[in-house]
């Protein structure tokens, strides 16, 4: 996936030496506090394997009720989810594992019990909303392939991440709208002296963090170190944001309209969620030319019932992007899902029951640690990248991840294309692709946008395209509608750190 940085490495090699079975001391518990009380002094060093079984992750002294407060005992007695960092200084930089042998044979340094804090800080914490399933449930599991295992904890440790837990949906989150949503478009994007980093989840919900968070300054060295550039700093070169020694980039293409097999609605949609100003949408049958074929409509089956989103193939012949939401959030009435238990399949250019390139399975979801830590669910981060099973954009080909934006007085408007896959109580969509097209989205440096493209469930994980220069780019994805009055809709604008972070996120995957 990808080469890592040398600092990267460096991490990686130390905590190469811990296997699962080792009894190697660490000093992990040692540094294990109180929320910042310092450590125990009776603890130099402890032997992580009279504290853990590190080939079953559990503790060798569960429920042990005479252990001194605040010692290595007293941390591993209890099953409770704890915050670790592989650093040993004070820079808060911690990862929220579902308990502390979890932490602990995974050669971390547990800093407090409880989930972390400090995320603007780079911290990985889950919000209230999400739930670490308990290890001794997964453990009892009679399925071999979702019991915790060594070789489940450490499946992606060569990428740098870390498994943290299997998260599931906790309370049922309130969708909520952002007030200030209007007020706040005209505000550029401001650089932020924060860290961040990105998760990981499988189907079953096994779930792993990046090792380290890194700095807007970090990944954009990453991204010049593999030669992706900023689409702005070298346009000349067509695709500028991909890898120079991709054998698969996107053809140059005409700015066509999307005219094959439409048709137009003539009613307004059933059950609207937000429709801008009446419907303006057109139906489309199935989709075989670039770059309309890049979208699909995306099919997620969990064990409480089917659900549907759209996607497109972006960034990479692998890959693809959606709204977070479509795996990581369960609301009232459905539409979106426990990430427990999920299996997706992606269908490009389908309408109706035609599906021109097949369907491809998902193998996993990338999200941006905010998406899962913060209250709120801010949109600017309900985006996540798909990885495929097979590359089906050997077929369809790809749009790149745009990352171009203005920084004016004036609110710029550019030309943006959206298919999508809305679904209606009636059923009257049957699965059909619709498209719209917009000459005023907001092309302003910011990570969200207000848009008035129409939508409907179903309509989130849309990409929202757009013609420039010879090629199409990504430019943002749809992910949700206001409560109350429709006066727009909301998407992850592909811009600043969204940008940087789904094109490194993609480059180590395709790799």
């Amino acid at each position: 996936m990808g080469r890592l940085s040398s600092c990267f490495a460096l991490v990686l090699l130390a905590a190469s030496a811990l296997l699962p079975e080792a009894s190697a001391a660490t000093s992990a518990a040692a540094t294990g506090t109180g929320k910042g009380q310092p450590p125990p002094s009776e603890s130099k060093q402890p032997d992580v394997s009279t504290l853990c079984d590190c080939s079953t992750f559990t503790s060798r002294h569960l429920h042990d009720i005479s252990a001194a407060e605040r010692s290595p005992k007293w941390f591993v007695a209890s099953e409770s989810p704890v915050c670790a960092t592989s650093h040993t200084d004070a820079v808060i930089d911690g990862i929220t594992f579902a308990s502390p042998c979890l932490a602990l044979c995974q050669q971390q340094h547990i800093r407090h019990r409880g989930s972390c804090e400090d995320i603007d800080n780079g911290a990985f914490k889950l919000s209230e909303d999400f739930t670490f399933v308990s290890l001794a449930d997964i453990r009892r599991s009679k399925a071999k392939d979702r019991q915790l295992t060594p070789a489940v904890v450490h499946r992606f440790r060569s990428d740098g991440y870390v498994f943290v837990g299997r998260i599931t949906g906790g309370t049922v989150p309130q969708d909520l709208a952002d007030e200030d949503d209007e007020k706040n478009e005209e505000k550029d994007e401001e650089s932020q002296p924060r860290k961040y980093r990105d998760v990981m989840i499988v189907p079953g919900g096994d779930t792993y963090a990046r090792l380290l968070a890194s700095t807007d300054e970090e990944v954009r060295q990453r991204l010049m170190d593999k030669g992706m550039h900023d689409e702005d700093q070298d346009i000349r070169e067509g695709n500028a944001s991909l890898p120079t020694d991709w054998t698969m980039r996107p053809r140059p293409a005409r700015d066509s309209d999307f005219s094959r097999g439409a048709i137009n609605m003539t009613t307004d949609a059933p059950e609207e969620k937000c429709v801008v100003g009446g419907e303006s949408r057109t139906i489309g049958s199935k989709q075989t030319d670039y770059p309309w074929r890049t979208s699909g409509f995306l099919s997620i089956s969990t064990s409480d019932g089917d659900f549907r989103c759209s996607g497109i193939v972006a960034g990479s012949p692998i890959t693809g992007m959606t709204a977070a939401h479509c795996f990581t959030n369960r609301k009232p009435g459905g539409g979106n899902v426990f990430v427990e238990n999920f299996r997706a399949r992606f269908c490009p250019g389908q309408s109706g029951s035609e599906r021109p390139f097949g369907c491809v399975s998902v193998r996993r979801i990338t999200v941006p640690g905010e998406w899962l830590s913060r209250r709120n669910r801010p949109r600017e981060y309900d985006w996540g990248v798909m990885l495929f099973a097979v590359p089906i954009g050997a077929q369809t080909g790809y749009v790149p991840i745009g990352s171009a934006c203005k920084r004016r007085l004036f609110t710029p408007k550019i030309t943006v294309w959206m298919l999508s896959y809305p679904g209606f109580d009636d059923r009257s969509d049957r699965r059909r692709v619709f498209f719209e097209k917009r000459d005023d989205f907001n092309f302003r440096c910011r990570q969200k946008v207000n848009h008035k493209f129409d939508t409907n469930g179903g309509a989130s994980g849309a990409g929202m395209t757009e013609f420039r220069n010879g090629y199409w780019w990504l430019r943002a994805v749809h992910n949700s509608a206001p409560r109350g009055r429709c006066r727009s809709n909301t998407a992850a604008k592909m811009t600043g750190r969204n940008s940087n972070q789904a094109r490194e996120i993609i480059a180590e995957q395709s790799s």
